[in-house]
């Protein structure tokens, strides 16, 4: 064996471990970011769904448009869709703000995912597996208000609620609960 690469001593060895160690840390980390993106690029939607609050039925939904999206892969359309009825869910906590997040599986079945409440800075829920986000509303509240998805209405009083449809949102949402510092950079390993 070439004496360059001889480890004469306990100390060498395990500094070598310690290294090795760290790099095989860092490639799982950058694997799951790889992982992230994947699921990014293979379910994700295209174009603006123009979500928006019901005209009658103010606890529901509604798409102005079709859109496509891809679930696994696989290239879907969906149809503007004239009510979208919102499920029942927890109740959000009085003077918070909650992202509930809307997504779409290869069947054309429409998910409501709801997402922490904050009192400060709420986050994007991560989306249901094999299914394209394409588009959330973030619900705040003042004044005592209390929101509960399929029950109270989107412009409640005190209730505030901004509908956001983009295929960016998939890209928040594939990193889930600690935003888009989660997502990290790939680091040299």
């Amino acid at each position: 064996m070439d004496e360059r690469y001889k480890l004469h001593n306990q100390s060498q060895r395990d500094t070598v471990q310690v290294r090795v160690d760290a790099l095989l840390t860092e490639v799982e980390s950058n694997r799951v970011r790889l992982d992230a993106l994947l699921a990014l690029l293979l379910n994700r939607s295209f174009g603006d769904a123009g979500l928006a609050i019901h005209g009658t039925n103010k606890d529901n939904l509604l798409t102005a448009t079709a859109f496509s999206f891809i679930v696994a892969g696989v290239p879907k359309n969906l149809a503007a869709q004239t009510e979208i009825v919102a499920p029942a869910a927890t109740q959000q906590a009085a003077d918070t703000d909650c992202w509930y997040l809307l997504s779409v599986d290869a069947a054309g079945t429409i998910t409501f995912t709801k997402g922490v409440d904050h009192a400060t800075t709420a986050v994007i829920p991560a989306p249901p597996a094999a299914e394209a986000v394409f588009g959330a509303v973030h619900v705040s509240l003042a004044s005592g208000a209390t929101f509960t998805l399929g029950t109270t209405d989107f412009n409640a009083p005190n209730v505030t609620s901004t509908y956001f449809d983009s295929s960016y949102l998939t890209a928040l949402a594939a990193i889930g609960a600690t935003g888009i510092t989660a997502l990290g950079a790939f680091k040299n390993i």
